[in-house]
């Protein structure tokens, strides 16, 4: 219940949040996540592919999970960093479908 006697409701069943699995990014681009983590402030997630076609869905979302990427591969064909993005969308920030 809010002071002016109104009720706020938050329907959090329905946030949106997604886990990625980076395997064997490059430096350059796990560098550029870092950037991302380190500014600790929201940023817009589509969840799909926008190249050739979008359904529309855009989330404003907080990078909530740890920052942990790890070298691997000793084969030059598959060196890289490994690693995932835990995010889930911020209370008060976009989360529909755009027309």
């Amino acid at each position: 219940e809010l002071a002016d006697g109104g009720t706020a409701l938050y329907y959090i069943a329905d946030k949106f949040q997604a886990d990625l699995r980076l395997p064997f990014i490059t430096t350059a681009f796990r560098d550029g996540l870092r950037g991302v983590f380190d500014d600790a402030v929201p940023f817009v997630f589509v969840p799909t592919p926008s190249i050739t076609s979008w359904d529309g869905d855009a989330f404003e979302v907080n990078w909530t999970g740890p920052f942990d990427f790890k070298w691997a591969g000793n084969d030059k064909a598959i060196q890289g960093w490994i690693g995932s993005i835990r995010m889930e969308q911020t209370y008060g920030g976009i989360g529909r479908r755009i027309p």
